[in-house]
């Protein structure tokens, strides 16, 4: 009897940890050849500390009683005549010093869904949006802050109801064969304008913007662009320089002190630029175009690579608005998840779905999903600091500050993170999960899959680490994590995996 050689298979034990999150979201990398703690769809959460945590979301706006740090806040009434229905559709800061009292007396201003304006001062004992003397637009204007060469005052601007200002102290002054301002930027002590109609030129005078009439004079000044670019969009200054977003294009202006001025491109972009999310960012300005974020200074542009460009690809972002604050860019838009889901707004119609919280210093960002968002505003004055926003969707009603919550006006948001389907570098093995653990200080649900089949648990929150039997196998392996309460903490997941050869399987 003759005994034959026989070949059993080699198992090979191995483990894969996820110790820390902060990869971030890559949609662009084929899943396979990613690293396993990378995650390929992620919203709602936070990863910057490394663990899984709740992220941001929005309630009611409050202020402050005095100028001091930790002064009490209240709630900000509605206008009396206002419904418990009514919408806002704008907010912004009227920046203003009263020289009177030798002191700032900042305002909010808040245009509602009649077009009608409400304000409120930012430091209040009883904060309550006031009815600005029954002023009425036709449509929504666009705000700009302003001296009139006397006052601060806040401009109101649009092509239907052209130039109107408020000094704080008279009711609001409409303007008679004025230019119909759709962007304006103080820059060497001059106002630029756009006007109506096509946006091809920069008008600018040394005067007071309120006494310009609508014809030219010897104070004119036009810097004009063709129509290859597209539309100008914004006006920004910073760094010693103006800065033109077009339609497809991004210029740089420097204005000289005899009335001459350079213009020269930094960007011409292939995709349109939506020129509400231009945003000052420090040293740098951030915008968004329909392929993703560019960043721009005095010298260059370049593209952000955030790893997202497949979610930027949809129909458009037309909507899309941004601001900054605190090193932070926000930007309210509008992404494609690759998913069937539908979270928050997405339930109905809506215009935006996200908030995207991008650090300009580190890169880092976190995407927030279901979120309807119509306008962004920064208010920074005395001790208020606060990222205000008006809503689409059922919080049309509120004025809401970001917090650090993960909760919309008291409503907990799902919370979701999914690895990349990858045969973790073994593409001849077929992968055995044994079992998984990890910490999770608060209920989550955990799903370990494979190419053909998966398991699901429910976690109980503690402070310990759960410890699960698996059991199933395939080529490829994932898992993912959704969270439907309030808060999140998970780290330190550990999966353990016989790898076995595929020739004996």
């Amino acid at each position: 009897m003759v005994l034959k050689n026989i070949k059993y298979p080699h198992v090979k034990t191995i483990e894969v940890k996820i110790s820390n999150f902060s990869n971030g979201l890559d949609t662009e990398t084929n899943e396979n050849i990613l690293r396993f703690d990378s995650a390929v769809d992620c919203y709602n959460f936070s990863f910057k500390s490394g663990a899984l945590t709740e992220s941001l979301g929005f309630e009611k706006l409050t202020l402050p009683s005095s100028i001091e740090d930790g002064s009490t806040e209240k709630a900000v009434y509605p206008c009396k005549y206002d419904n418990e229905n009514t919408g806002f559709l704008k907010v912004g800061l009227y920046k203003y010093y009263n020289h009177t009292a030798n002191e700032r007396a900042d305002k909010l201003i808040v245009i509602n869904d009649e077009n009608k304006v409400r304000f409120c001062r930012v430091i209040n004992s009883v904060p309550m949006l006031l009815n600005l003397d029954q002023t009425q637009f036709e449509e929504t204007p666009e705000l700009f802050n302003y001296n009139d060469g006397n006052r601060d005052c806040v401009l109101f601007c649009s092509e239907k109801d052209g130039l109107n200002s408020w000094d704080s102290n008279v009711a609001v002054k409409k303007y008679t064969n004025r230019p119909v301002v759709t962007n304006l930027c103080i820059y060497k002590n001059r106002t630029f304008i756009t006007e109506g109609g096509e946006r091809l030129q920069i008008r600018t005078e040394p005067t007071n913007l309120t006494s310009w009439g609508t014809v030219e004079s010897s104070e004119n000044v036009y810097i004009t662009f063709d129509s290859e670019q597209g539309y100008i969009n914004k006006l920004l200054t910073f760094n010693g320089y103006m800065f033109v977003i077009r339609d497809f294009d991004i210029s740089r202006i420097m204005w000289f002190d005899n009335d001459t001025y350079n213009v020269s491109k930094l960007l011409c972009s292939g995709s349109k630029m939506y020129g509400k999310t231009a945003c000052i960012c420090g040293d740098v300005g951030i915008i968004l175009a329909k392929d993703g974020l560019y960043k721009f200074d005095s010298v260059s542009a370049e593209k952000i690579d955030l790893k997202l460009n497949n979610m930027f690809n949809v129909s458009g972002n037309q909507n899309a608005v941004a601001t900054f604050r605190n090193g932070i860019y926000y930007l309210a838009c509008n992404l494609k998840f690759d998913d069937d889901e539908k979270i928050g707004c997405e339930n109905n119609s809506y215009l935006n779905n996200a908030l995207i919280s991008y650090e300009v210093s580190s890169g880092n960002y976190t995407i927030e999903r279901g979120i309807d968002i119509k306008d962004l505003c920064t208010i920074q004055y005395e001790s208020v600091d606060k990222v205000l926003a008006c809503f689409n969707d059922g919080y049309k009603n509120n004025i809401g500050q970001l917090t650090s919550s993960g909760k919309m006006f008291g409503d907990v948001q799902i919370k979701y993170w999914r690895s990349p389907l990858t045969d973790l570098g073994y593409s001849n093995k077929l992968k055995y999960v044994r079992e998984i653990s990890l910490i999770s200080k608060y209920d989550a649900k955990l799903c370990v899959f494979t190419e053909t089949e998966s398991r699901e648990f429910v976690i109980k929150g503690g402070n310990v680490v759960t410890q699960l039997p698996v059991r199933i196998k395939g080529r490829l392996l994932a898992l993912s994590i959704r969270s439907e309460v309030e808060r999140a903490f998970i780290s330190n997941i550990k999966l353990t995996v016989d790898l076995l050869d595929l020739d004996y399987v």
